[in-house]
């Protein structure tokens, strides 16, 4: 028997305004006799993966909605088919009417006009006590708590299948201030809350929901992250695979060594040059490569080490980008501690990507990091797969709070699994959070590209770093 993908959600799972999935009647919207979109990302990863496809999301559909769908079709999973579940905003609700009637109330839905609708035929009164219920309420607390109870619910009743839990990120789509609470995304196995869709150019035809290229890579995304779970023979990765080298741009060889760099990092050469004399720096003399392991990082270790190790996550400050890897603060501070040092920094690198790794680590039951080291980017970035996403997206509002909700839950995650975690920001670094400025300013030196911290500031940020954990106790003097 063929293997099938089941699929459970809203519209982000319908593939609702792709260009094969639109509604010909707006009024009856959420009733037309639509099928599910072929180009939405379920058809994409049962495609990749070889699997029929069973698209059951919905219009509209709350997350009591979804536990319904799962449970109305449970008898029907085999043992070889996976779950699929994009969990939706939790403002919207099922409620019963009538022990035969149940309905769906959306207050984000409207009209051609802006005039807020709902899916079926219900009465305004209905509507409007519902969202005066909504205002006298902190939903958002309520509707997370619901979230982790369906969740959790569904992932424990579901015993025969690999469920797979995604969820529609809403801070970042929907410019609204939503709490996020880390308990279910651990508790319940969430893999991803990256959301790529409502932004130019992948907006579909309603101009709100995901298009076309949004899903393409969902379902790239997606397929990565279950491919290498229902792989039993793979070893798990303690973090996201962001292995992304441009061909044109970098030679390189089979060890993943960037042997050459590109031009735009020389444009600026000589004036760096010049910079640099003061400081008398020879790292210019030095051939600059960049090694990444298997999962597309600059660190020489591909697996956790089986003992004590320091963990450090950034942008391109702590990739130490522009100067040879053993200049890099964190190199220096291995040296000193004489303790592993994994690097997980990315080159433009975003605070979701940081959070969404610490997930990551924690889903592997994995040995912690004696201290989490975070140098936070700027805001206005966002990151999925081996792709980041910056203020030219046209969305910079939504970036700058996931920015703070993933700085925020990646505290808490720390606190509650017993990880020292030491908040740092270079100076230029566009946020802000009320956390360690490292060196306490301006750079000393540039690296090559006249534009990024040099081998003597690295100096100075291990030196600072060094300081900081003793001062806070984390880790004193030389302990190893």
């Amino acid at each position: 028997m063929d293997k099938t993908l089941w699929a459970f959600g809203c519209s982000e799972t319908f593939g609702l305004w792709l260009p094969d999935c639109i509604p010909t009647e707006f009024e009856t919207w959420g009733l037309v006799n639509l099928s599910p979109s072929n180009l939405s990302w379920p058809k994409i990863v049962a495609n990749k993966l070889g699997y029929q496809c069973k698209n059951l999301g919905k219009s509209g559909n709350s997350n009591k909605g979804i536990v319904l769908d799962i449970l109305h079709n449970i008898e029907n999973f085999q043992p070889d088919d996976i779950i699929c579940i994009q969990w939706t905003f939790g403002v919207r609700e099922n409620v019963y009417i009538s022990p035969e009637r149940n309905v769906n109330l959306n207050t984000f839905a409207v009209d051609k006009k802006g005039k807020k609708m709902v899916h079926l035929t219900l009465k305004d009164r209905i509507m409007k006590a519902y969202e005066k219920f909504l205002q006298l309420i902190d939903y958002e607390t309520t509707s997370t708590i619901d979230k982790f109870i369906y969740i959790d619910y569904i992932n424990n009743k579901i015993k025969k299948n690999k469920v797979f839990n995604f969820c529609v990120d809403e801070g970042v789509w929907q410019g609204r201030e939503t709490k996020i609470d880390p308990f279910w995304k651990i508790d319940t196995k969430i893999l991803s809350t990256n959301k790529i869709g409502r932004m130019e150019p992948s907006k579909a035809a309603d101009g709100h929901h995901t298009g076309v290229k949004g899903h393409e890579l969902l379902g790239k995304h997606y397929y990565n992250l279950i491919k290498d779970d229902i792989n039993e023979n793979k070893k798990f990765n303690p973090f996201l695979k962001v292995y992304n080298i441009d061909k044109s741009e970098y030679k390189t060889d089979k060890k993943n060594t960037i042997l050459y760099l590109g031009k735009h990092e020389h444009r600026n050469h000589k004036k760096a040059i010049r910079f640099n004399k003061k400081s008398k720096s020879n790292q210019f003399n030095l051939p600059v490569a960049y090694t990444l392991n298997s999962m597309g990082y600059r660190c020489k270790y591909d697996q956790l080490p089986n003992k004590d190790y320091i963990l450090v996550a950034g942008c391109s400050i702590s990739y130490g980008y522009a100067i040879p890897q053993e200049y890099r603060y964190s190199d220096l501070l291995e040296k000193h501690y004489k303790m592993p040092v994994l690097n997980i920094s990315v080159s433009g690198g975003s605070c979701n990507l940081i959070r969404d790794n610490i997930l990551q680590l924690l889903k592997g039951k994995q040995r912690l990091p004696k201290v989490l080291i975070a140098q936070w980017p700027a805001e206005n970035r966002y990151w999925i797969g081996t792709q980041h996403y910056g203020i030219d997206a046209g969305n910079e509002k939504g970036f700058i709070q996931s920015s703070q909700q993933s700085f925020e839950v990646t505290n808490y995650l720390c606190k509650i699994y017993n990880i020292p975690i030491l908040n740092v920001k270079d100076y230029r670094s566009s946020n802000n959070f009320d956390i360690n400025l490292l060196a306490n300013g301006p750079y000393c030196d540039y690296g090559r590209d006249n534009d990024h911290p040099g081998i003597k500031t690295h100096k100075l940020y291990a030196n600072n770093i060094i300081e900081l954990l003793n001062q806070y106790e984390i880790i004193k003097g030389n302990e190893s």
